[in-house]
């Protein structure tokens, strides 16, 4: 999940990537979820509100 969502961050599919990130980060993977909080940090994604 990981790596995959790394290639699409790669490739520009940002919102993808993210997805990605927070499935593997809700495996437990820290690196995901550092990945995604980076993402959203730079602007390639708008943080997403939990309902």
């Amino acid at each position: 999940m990981h790596n995959y969502a790394v290639i699409q961050d790669q490739t520009g599919a940002h919102d993808i990537a993210c997805a990605w990130f927070q499935k593997a980060s809700a495996l437990g993977l820290e690196a995901s979820q550092r990945n995604c909080a980076r993402m959203e940090a730079s602007g390639k994604i708008q943080k997403q509100l939990e309902p």
